[in-house]
């Protein structure tokens, strides 16, 4: 019952990217690079589009939902791709998960 718990606080916490790495687009591939580690990700076309719904606004539930209806996929289906790929966005630091965060103009550019 406590992963059940546990995965419903990951699905319904909006995650927000952070507002001061560098993105790069790279054919149909998203190139996110971390100026604090120096780290560099690479997401394919998918993950690109889940980064891009990344907004602090809609949960992982929200942008499930829209992956469904864009690529005519159940929503149960592309839930668990969606969380699995928050969670390692959020193991490499590249989520901003303080809501009460709001980003100076320094971070937005």
């Amino acid at each position: 019952m406590q992963d059940m718990n546990h995965l419903a606080e990951r699905v319904a916490q909006p995650p927000r990217a952070r507002g001061d790495l560098a993105v790069y687009e790279l054919d149909d591939e998203l190139v996110v690079h971390d100026p604090d580690n120096g780290q560099s990700y690479v997401l394919n076309a998918t993950g690109r589009v889940i980064w891009s719904l990344c907004d602090g606004e809609r949960t992982c539930g929200a942008i499930a939902e829209e992956l469904s209806v864009a690529f005519g996929v159940d929503t149960a289906v592309v839930l668990p791709d969606v969380v699995a790929l928050v969670d390692d966005l959020r193991q490499a630091c590249l989520l901003n998960d303080d809501p009460s965060h709001e980003f100076s103009d320094a971070e937005r550019s």
